[in-house]
This record gives structure tokens, sequence and C-alpha cells, in this order.
């Protein structure tokens, strides 16, 4: 069932405390990752699918993610986990051979919705500069949304110094 209708709580959380609150889709658990922002407004299946962001929480600052539908369901994603907008229910495309959230779904990915990216890439974007070090954030869907964000934290600041930031 479409995340629109029904859906779990998710909750995406940065190193500095920052959390940004949405929908569950894909499946629920929780994912910790180097953050990547994809600004394409096209592409966005074969940005799933990407080598460079293979292992990376992948938030997409088109607004719209999903419309054009999934290119090759065989295709295995390479991303820890997807931060959109506005998941599209239905694939419009001519070419499409599936929709995005049973695709995230069927592939075991933890997707958040109906979040802000803009103030995601504004907030978390500084660190994108020369010289500055990779954003850790934490995804967390379902089940594992409702801990108190406070430990939430916790969790992605104790990864980000196992990880050398």
């Amino acid at each position: 069932m479409s995340s629109e209708f029904s859906y779990q709580p998710a909750v995406l959380v940065l190193g500095d405390g920052r959390a940004f609150y949405g929908r569950s889709v894909g499946v629920g658990g929780e994912v910790i990752a180097q953050l990547a922002f994809n600004t394409a407004p096209t592409g966005s299946f074969e940005a799933l699918t990407a080598a460079e962001n293979s292992g990376k929480l992948l938030a997409f600052t088109t607004p719209h993610i999903g419309n054009t539908g999934v290119a090759d369901p065989e295709s295995r994603p390479s991303v820890a986990g997807v931060i959109m907008r506005d998941p599209s229910r239905l694939a419009s495309h001519w070419d499409s051979r599936g929709d995005l959230e049973p695709y995230l779904e069927s592939n075991g990915v933890l997707a958040i919705s109906h979040i802000d990216t803009r103030a995601l890439i504004r907030h978390a974007g500084d660190n994108y500069r020369e010289n500055a070090g990779p954003v850790f954030a934490g995804l967390f869907a379902g089940e594992r949304a409702r801990t108190p964000v406070t430990e939430l934290i916790e969790t992605v600041k104790e990864f980000s110094i196992k990880e050398g930031q």
C-alpha cells in the first residue's frame, strides 16, 4: 500500500543533532551512512543504482521522485537509503517497468519521504564545500523511529567518530 494512505514514521538525524521527521517508504529499520545529494531534475533511478552513491544516504532535491518509474527492476540499488520530498505513487513514463516504492521494498532499501529536502541541503550543504569532511546521518524507520531523538543523535555521533569525522 502506498505511503500516501498508510505509513510508518521515519526520522533522519544528522550528527549535529538536527532531525527531520517524515514517513517511511520502503522497509523499516535503521541505517547510518554518509549523506550525499542528487540535484539533477531527472535520472533518479540511475542515481539509485550508480556506483558513486554506493553505501550512501541519497537525498534528492527534486521534489517529486519516482514519477518516471523503475527502468530495470532487476538492477540492484547501490544506495543505503533514500531521502525525498514527495514520492510518486504511480509511474507515468512510457518505458517504466515498475513503481518506485515496491522496488525499494523488494530490495530492502530504507527511505524517508515528506521532509523538506531544501532545508536539509541548506543545513548540511555547508559541509560539501572544499576541504570539509563528510556528513553522516542516520535514517530510522518504523518502530526504530519511535526511539527518543536524543538516543538516535548519540547513535549517529558515535558512528561519525568511529568513521573518523
